[in-house]
Parts: C-alpha cells; structure tokens; sequence
C-alpha cells in the first residue's frame, strides 16, 4: 500500500475500532456487566463478548483465525445486539456494516432496555417467539450466508477457473482453483456499489456504478509477490472498465519490480541469468511423420494435448501469424505436419513413436521484427517473441533518464497506470502534463507476466508491464479439474466446452 493509500485508509481504521470500543464498552455498562472497561483490551475483549453472549470461550480464538474469524464475528455481533432486543433485519445489516456508530448508538439510547442473554432459555421464551416467524428465519440464515460468502470471497479466498491454454502445462484448461487475496494483501474495492458475486456485467449490463471511486489500498501481505510464482491479476490491457473490474488473467510472474529481463531463443533471462523455472514451458514446435495420422485419441487422451494444428486442415486459409515464420515452407504433400505445443517430456515422448520423421521448434529467430509485441514500436525495438529485451521493470521510487526509448517503453505507465496527462514525445525531449521533463519517477511497482505456453499466451510480451494495484492474488490449490473433448477449433481458433472426463489426479493439486 502506498502513502496515499495509507493515510487516507488509516483514520477510518482508527475510527472504526475506537468507535467499536466505545461502543462495545457502552453496551457492557447497559447491561451492567462487571468490569465494562475489558471492552477496551484487544482479544481479550472478544473472550469477554463470547462469554457475554452465552457462546463457548473458545470463541474468541476462532474469531482470530482468517475466513473461520468471519463466521465468527458475525455471529458475536448478531448476538450481541439481539440482548438489546434488536430483532430486524435493517438493525443486524447496521450492527454488521456500521457497527462503529450503530453500537455507541444503542449504548446511549435511554429507549434501549438490556434484555438478557440471547442464548438462554428465558430469552428465547420470552422474547424469540414474538418476534421470529419461518420467513425471518430464511431472512437470516440468507442474509448470514450472503455476508460472509461476499466478505470471504471479497478479501480471503474466490474460486477461478482456467479458460485457455496459455499456462499450459502447468495449469491446464478445465482446472478449477483457489485464489487467497491476503497472501499479496486484500485490495480494498475500488469500485465499491456493484452487484455482489458479480464481476463486469450480466446478459451485457453493467453490473457496477463508478459514481463513488476509492483510491488504490491493500491490507497487509502475508508475502511478497516472488519469481516464478502463478499470479492472478487484472488484464492491464483492457481499458474499458476500471481497474478491479478488469477481466482476470493468470500467468507467471517471471519478473519482479528492479530485475533487467530478456527473452533469449524463447527462454528468460532474468539479470543476465537464464531462468532455472522452465520445466513446464512448452513450445510450439512442427512435427511432421512419414506415413502416420495421429489419432484423437492418442492426440487427447495419450499426448493431452488439444491446442494442435493439423497442416491439412489449414489448405487455403492464412496461416496463424502468432507462429509464422518468414520463409519457411510449411506444406508437403508426401508427409503429414502438425503444429504441437510441446513441453521436454513431450517432445520425449514423441520421439518414441516409429514414423516419426522430424520435430523442429518454431521459434521466431533474432532480428525478425514482430510489430504487435510490446511497445509496438518497431522502428525502434526489433523484438519478437522469442528473442525480446532486455528491458527494465520499474521499481516504485526507481528514477529514470527520458531518452527517446524509455519514453515510448514507459509511456503507458506514465500515463495510463500513474495518471499523468499530455504525455508526449517532443522531438528530442519528454512532455509530462504539459512541461518538458528530463527525469520520470515511478509511484508503483512493477511485475512482467508470461504464460508457460509460450507460443499461445497474451502476457507481458505483447502488452508490457502489470501495475502492483492490478495484482489480485495467489492461486493456491486445483479443487477440481475436467478434461475437455474436441476443445480445439483450429479454424476458429475457438475452444468448445465439450465435457470429456475429470482429472482425478489434479484434485488438490498444488497450483504453484
């Protein structure tokens, strides 16, 4: 979290929790509890509460244990407030999300009577039966699971599932994980009014109003975003909707803010040294056999691969420019081609078959210039996938001359994640929101996102850096994972969500 995230985030904190006190401390006066001022001592004053509201001691142990600490303090805080006879629907959604004010606001009210222990059987005699029917029954028990689901998947932990191949083989289509947000830090919402368990719209509506905005702020991490690591994060190149309603994407962290990085024959160079994290990468490779037409099934089921291309199957049509090479012929009438995404394994693992006549990586070579790769400026950059860089990934408070390469490299920082305006390149000097400026210094760390499909991934490559508040969080584990069938239209360039099998062996499969 940066200053201005923590100065405008730290006094509703400070707020929150002096208010909560207070007014836990009032509450306990009310109901003349022996010893009111325990309210004001952290984590004891949650034992207090417990023992209050007629739950186990326990109780205040639970509460401090992530996602468990959620059910917990709903619990305590809807109990709590029952005593006082709050019995609505609107009181309990006030005695959760305005605590800080609701509760001082029930321990000053003279009209506000303590009832007893909403737990005991003198209570629920006197008191529940008049005011509960089946209908606020189901109310609660909706409202509870609503809450915390939306607490839970908002700040701890949110279900993904993998849509395309591009972290293939490392996480594949059809894998369903589990991302935790407090490893990096919980992104406080910047786009707060929207409709729960939605992310960008429903049937093409907008499911989010951007009438109240907050700034970038994060809760604490529990870990730093490392090397190599699967990140979750928003497409940072999608600029139709703001930041935290930005389509999710996976890749792998292959650079961290302050490493030089480079692409060298398709592999990672990382300050000069070759990335030691390659044993899932795979490649597009051409593999071409004398008098052999692999089947589907040793295709899907034997080599578990669905992003292949068959040469026949393209006659005519404009071959994919994501793995063109220039001068090369790809068709022969006498030998059969396919276009395979291979892993080492794999690659192995082909060689064994008897009509095998060749494999050949398709790399794009050095000197070939690929327009469409990062910063899009070829008469500048002659880059291309596999041969890329170096470059440098910024730093936050990292300082940087403004020559004419760096401008157009950090442009899009400058100007779309760090909000500058005017931005611009005068001939021989940068234009900075209006004025000349020599030097840039950067608000933001930065990271360098690549797929571990390397020749079938939009990643870092083709749109540059992904900003640090664009970071959701850290896959943990693969609950679930289904095989698709036919999932691979190669004329489209489309997947179909064809249901084949499930993948017993990914069940709780680490995704990291």
């Amino acid at each position: 979290m940066d200053s201005v995230g923590i100065s405008l985030l730290l006094p509703f904190l400070i707020l929150f929790f002096i208010s909560s006190k207070i007014g836990l401390f009032l509450l306990f006066k009310k109901a003349q509890l022996k010893n009111p001022w325990q309210a004001f001592i952290p984590v004891w004053d949650w034992f207090v509460l417990a023992k209050f509201v007629g739950k186990p001691w326990w109780y205040g142990i639970t509460i401090q244990i992530p996602v468990i600490g959620v059910v917990t303090w709903y619990t305590l805080s809807i109990e709590l407030i029952k005593g006082f006879g709050r019995f609505k629907l609107w009181e309990h959604i006030l005695g959760l999300l305005l605590q800080f004010v609701y509760w001082p606001f029930i321990g000053l009210n003279k009209k506000v009577e303590y009832l007893g222990q909403p737990n005991s059987e003198e209570f629920k005699n006197k008191y529940v039966p008049k005011t509960r029917t089946m209908y606020r029954e189901w109310s609660d028990a909706i409202l509870f699971a609503v809450v915390v689901a939306y607490i839970i998947r908002t700040f701890f932990v949110e279900a993904y599932k993998i849509p395309t191949p591009s972290m293939e083989k490392s996480l594949l289509v059809g894998d369903f994980l589990f991302v935790s947000k407090v490893h990096y830090g919980s992104r406080i919402p910047m786009t707060p009014l929207a409709i729960p368990f939605a992310h960008q719209d429903i049937a093409g509506v907008k499911i989010y109003s951007e009438l109240l905005k907050l700034p970038y702020m994060r809760l604490p991490a529990l870990e730093k975003l490392k090397r190599y690591t699967p990140v979750v994060f928003n497409n940072p190149n999608e600029n139709n909707h703001p930041v935290d309603k930005k389509t999710h994407y996976i890749k792998r962290c292959v650079g961290v803010a302050g490493d030089s990085l480079q692409v060298i024959n398709g592999y990672v160079y990382i300050n000069g040294k070759k990335s030691d994290q390659e044993k899932n990468i795979q490649f597009m490779h051409e593999v071409t056999f004398k008098n052999y037409e692999l089947s589907e099934t040793t295709l899907v089921d034997e080599l578990d691969l669905f992003d292949y291309l068959k040469h026949s199957d393209l006659t005519g049509l404009m071959r994919n420019t994501a793995i063109f090479l220039p001068g090369k012929e790809y068709f022969s009438a006498s030998k059969l081609k396919y276009d395979m995404p291979l892993s080492q394994d794999k690659v192995a693992q082909l060689k064994q078959f008897v009509d095998l006549d060749s494999i050949e990586i398709l790399n794009q070579p050095k000197g070939y210039i690929s327009p469409d790769v990062y910063p899009q400026k070829p008469d500048l950059f002659a880059w291309n996938r596999d041969n890329y860089g170096p470059i440098y990934i910024p730093k936050k408070g990292d300082k940087i001359e403004l020559n004419q390469k760096n401008f157009y490299l950090y442009k899009k920082v400058i100007e779309e994640y760090e909000g500058n305006k005017d931005v611009w390149f005068d001939g021989s000097k940068a234009i900075i929101n209006g004025e000349a400026a020599s030097h840039y210094t950067f608000k933001m760390n930065y990271y360098w996102m690549m797929g571990d499909n390397r020749h079938n991934s939009e990643d870092s490559r083709y749109w540059g850096f992904v900003p640090e508040d664009h970071i959701v969080g850290k896959p943990l584990f693969i609950w679930f994972s289904i095989k698709n069938k036919n999932a691979f239209d190669p004329i489209n360039r489309t997947f179909k969500e064809s249901f084949h099998s499930v993948r017993w062996n990914r069940i709780m499969k680490k995704a990291y």
